[in-house]
């Protein structure tokens, strides 16, 4: 197992640890206290406090300790593995803390040696987890190498973002070229094949006639580009001809169902262009 995973574990089960000795002492104040178990244990009741309490502490202790985000140039201190350890193994610290402070007492009953020792797990847990870690990490943040070092890290990622938007901005503009070209190549062999087709259109024509140079035309246009030839050779058509909703632009794209990916449309859609 890698150091980090150990630590990571460790910290887990430090929290789980945490949790157990803060759930134990809050049970044992409310029996105290006269409290049922009914309320004890009820999520309406203080136990639904107790288990707000418990996981705010949770998260806190995961995302602080397990997921430190922190650079180790801005908080040499409070990232560093002698320290890191020192923070997974507070809830057990203070279990010793605990142990010795009731053989210090002399405690004779098995009640009061846990209650010392959950006490003392709480404090040392709260104390460093709580209070002394984010002092310590505001101070480091004020060290004047900190800051300095933290000014270096934002103009560092500011200059990445840019030149990131700075390549994708170059991939866009690539894209809209290589469009312009393959529309431009696009039109020297498809205009020529709409203007046919209009003329057709507005001459006396034979309707298998002209669905065969259609079914040709859009064949030719999908060896040449796929479907997005074949919508600028559509385009190219209905710019030819008087009105959109010719009878040619309306069969069009019946007629060419089944060349490559085209599929023809749904009537409900014809019908609401119209």
């Amino acid at each position: 197992m890698s150091p980090r995973k150990l630590l990571k574990s460790l910290h887990v089960t430090g929290t789980a640890w945490l949790a157990v000795c803060a759930a134990f002492l809050l049970i044992v104040a409310l029996r105290q206290a006269g409290v049922g178990w009914w309320v004890v244990f009820s999520l309406s009741g203080y136990s639904g406090v107790a288990f707000f309490l418990l996981l705010s502490i949770y998260l806190f202790a995961i995302f602080r300790g397990v997921t430190r985000k922190q650079m180790s140039r801005e908080h040499p201190l409070t990232t560093s593995p002698a320290y890191i350890l020192f923070y997974d193994l507070c809830p057990f610290l203070g279990t010793l803390a605990g142990l010795f402070s009731a053989y210090a007492f002399s405690t004779t009953t098995f009640f009061e040696t846990s209650s010392i020792v959950v006490e003392g797990t709480l404090a040392m847990t709260f104390l460093v987890w709580i209070f002394c870690d984010p002092l310590i990490s505001l101070a480091e943040g004020a060290l004047p190498s900190s800051v300095a070092s933290r000014r270096e890290r934002i103009a560092e990622e500011k200059e990445r973002k840019q030149i990131q938007q700075a390549e994708r901005e170059a991939i866009w503009e690539k894209i809209r070229c290589f469009d312009q070209n393959a529309k431009t190549q696009w039109n020297q062999e498809l205009l020529p094949l709409a203007r046919d087709l209009a003329v057709q259109a507005h001459t006396a024509w034979s309707h298998q006639e002209i669905r065969q140079k259609a079914l040709a035309y859009g064949a030719r246009a999908w060896q040449l580009g796929g479907i997005a030839c074949m919508r600028h050779l559509m385009q190219l058509v209905r710019q030819q001809i008087d009105t959109p909703q010719s009878p040619l632009a309306v069969h069009l794209p019946f007629w060419w169902d089944g060349i490559g990916k085209w599929r023809k449309p749904a009537l409900k859609e014809v019908f609401s262009n119209r």
